[in-house]
């Protein structure tokens, strides 16, 4: 419902709607490269707010001809309906054919109304325009065709006055918990740096006086074993700094040094992938999604008995780098026994020496400053983000006897555990605030933020100034400028007959 001194039309039959246009071919000397701003979906989406102030293109006065320019304050609306006013250093923009835009609004209405109006209705236009899962196409008959609630004019500015005052509050609250969560992810990496630099077991050390020797001992019989098997595999290591002290208590070891072996999957397996979702899974990067491993959209594959790479073959206590990508050295660790999982060739698989130091390692190569940090600069060292399995096997590991490795682990998730409930805490906020920016918009779309303002100024919505006269006023000076077309038309036809 809407106030009785307000009306509710059809877009199309009030306003005039031009479609973008787009210089061809792009990337035309001819037409690009020039001083007037060429807006794209790019820059809309780059700036997300309000007004639209630079662009990362310009077009030539060629190309300005061949596109659609838009005055300095004039709306536009996306075909994905994004909206936004460019005010590009007081010059006019050229839109492409992305968007739409309304050359005669200013003329007739309040354009920051407008802009907020679009923004209430793009979660409904979004849902009633979808093509497919998520694509939504806006076409000029469809913003034609938009019923929107139109108030008296001085009241289209009241309210936006009171929603760029409130919305800005909203945005305020919504950096601060944005900058709580950037808070926590800081927070979260200096538990890791003190856990894995022995500062959370200080103390303990000081009573329990235990070293890692006689540890490391055991974890050298083993590998020495391994080796003379040849299930075991030393690489030539790579120099990487550590850049931390340690107590010295602790050992400094490579990773492949306390590993069984390192590896990655194995070349063409996409000839045994299966058709029907049944078989092994076959774990690709993707599947190591926030440090974690997820299998629910795993594909299967289907070997053969005797296929090569069964070693890849991933159990409980291993840990998991993908290698190349854009998630190169995201890390996981296997907690609990998984069905039959294989590593894809853009995973590597560690399986440490003993599975009791595996979560402690996942720990260390999650440490930003620390093994993160070790990853990372071996990954993009030499320009490209591929991590080899001796930069794997190379990584330096500060390893504590396995009694302080278990302690240090309870104290950093108890302490993750807490900022675990303050997120939680931080996001349900941000679902409400993110609700309270619609819930705003559909009170002033109702009247409901003016409703104070319309009893104390009856002289600004009535009469001459009442949103009836003003939608007069425009429907007569469109018939105006039609009939003045038809002539100029009618003029120019007898001179072309003549």
């Amino acid at each position: 419902m809407i106030p009785v001194e307000w009306k509710k039309i059809v877009l199309g039959e009030y306003l005039e709607v031009i479609r973008g246009a787009s210089p061809r071919p792009k990337g035309d000397p001819r037409y690009f490269g020039g001083s007037i701003p060429w807006i794209t979906i790019k820059d809309v989406n780059a700036e997300k707010g309000k007004y639209l102030t630079k662009t990362a293109e310009g077009v030539t006065q060629a190309g300005a001809e061949k596109s659609r320019l838009i005055p300095v304050g004039g709306l536009i609306l996306s075909n994905s309906a994004s909206v936004c006013i460019p005010k590009i250093l007081k010059k006019q923009g050229c839109i492409h054919d992305g968007f739409v835009t309304f050359p005669d609004l200013e003329n007739n209405f309040s354009v920051d109304y407008f802009y907020h109006l679009f923004n209430w209705m793009r979660p409904e236009v979004i849902q009633d325009n979808k093509q497919g899962v998520t694509q939504v196409n806006l076409n000029l008959d469809i913003v034609k065709a938009f019923k929107i609630p139109i108030p008296p004019y001085e009241e289209q500015k009241e309210i936006s006055f009171k929603l760029d005052k409130l919305l800005q509050q909203v945005e305020i609250i919504q950096k601060s918990l944005d900058n709580a969560s950037t808070i926590l992810k800081h927070f979260r990496q200096s538990v890791l740096t003190a856990g894995l630099c022995g500062k959370l077991t200080e103390e303990w050390r000081e009573v329990s006086h235990i070293d890692v020797v006689e540890f490391l001992s055991e974890l050298k019989i083993k590998r020495e074993n391994l080796l003379n098997k040849k299930i075991a595999k030393d690489f030539e290591q790579i120099e990487n700094e550590i850049g931390t002290d340690f107590p010295d208590s602790w050992s400094v070891m490579p990773l492949g040094k306390i590993s069984t072996y390192i590896t990655s999957g194995s070349r063409g397996w996409s000839k045994f992938y299966s058709k029907n979702n049944k078989g092994a899974y076959f774990v690709r990067s993707a599947e190591i999604n926030n440090n974690i491993l997820r299998l629910d959209e795993a594909i299967h594959v289907t070997l053969p008995k005797k296929v090569e790479g069964k070693r890849s073959l991933i159990e409980k206590g291993d840990l998991l780098i993908t290698i190349t990508g854009a998630n190169v050295g995201k890390c996981a660790v296997v907690t609990e026994t998984i069905p039959e999982a294989y590593v894809s060739q853009s995973v590597s698989l560690i399986k440490a020496l003993d599975s009791r130091i595996s979560k402690y390692l996942h720990l260390w190569l999650l440490s930003e400053s620390s093994g993160g940090k070790q990853i990372i600069d071996m990954a993009y060292g030499m320009g490209r983000p591929v991590l080899s399995l001796p930069q794997i096997y190379s990584v330096k590991v500060p390893l504590p006897p396995i009694e302080e490795q278990n302690v240090i682990i309870k104290r950093i998730e108890k302490l993750f555990s807490f900022a675990d409930q303050i997120e939680k805490r931080i996001i349900d906020t941000q679902k409400r605030v993110n609700n309270l920016t619609q819930s705003i918009l559909a009170k002033a779309f109702r009247g409901e933020l003016t409703a104070e303002w319309r009893e104390q100024n009856p002289d600004l919505i009535s009469g001459e100034n009442s949103a009836e006269a003003l939608l007069e006023k425009i429907k007569a000076e469109r018939v105006a400028k039609q009939i003045s077309k038809s002539k100029k038309k009618k003029k120019t036809n007898k001179k072309t007959a003549a």
